[in-house]
């Protein structure tokens, strides 16, 4: 029997419920963290909640680092010297779409649009968010501004 290669296989057993109730079943944040897009989330104190590997790699930084930071770590305002955690949180949910400006973790600029927070009640105290960076294309074409993302 030497030198034979036995297969082995798994009986696989049928599925018992639809593939509707297993995606039911999956927690948020399994779902979030498999997410090919950069989400974050952000407690109005300006803390960040959550990020998804999609976003730590945005940002240049390892995905444990990023609960560390404050969103006020990581959100570049030109006019303000010391930017306070509300202050923060008002902007990254303000005017959804609209295009905010990031440190990146080599403190380059990092653009990208916000989405409106997934959370949508006005009791909710976190901003879950959908990012979409621009800062390649608006660095590559040059048609392409802070006022005019796309061209």
């Amino acid at each position: 029997m030497r030198g034979r290669v036995m297969e082995r296989r798994r009986n696989v057993a049928p599925p018992t419920q639809s593939p509707i109730a297993d995606l039911e079943q999956m927690p948020a944040l399994i779902l979030l963290d498999r997410l090919p897009v950069p989400v974050m989330a952000v407690h109005r104190d300006g803390s960040i909640v959550f990020a998804n590997p999609s976003f730590a790699d945005m940002m240049g930084y390892p995905k444990k680092a990023v609960s560390a930071l404050r969103l006020q770590d990581i959100l570049y305002d030109k006019d303000a010297d010391d930017v306070s955690a509300e202050q923060a949180h008002r902007e990254l949910s303000s005017e959804p779409g609209s295009i905010k400006e990031f440190v990146h973790a080599d403190s380059t600029l990092v653009r990208a649009t916000v989405s409106q927070s997934l959370l949508r009640r006005d009791d909710d105290t976190i901003t879950l968010a959908v990012l979409h960076d621009l800062t390649e294309r608006l660095w590559n074409n040059p048609r392409h501004t802070l006022d005019n993302p796309i061209g």
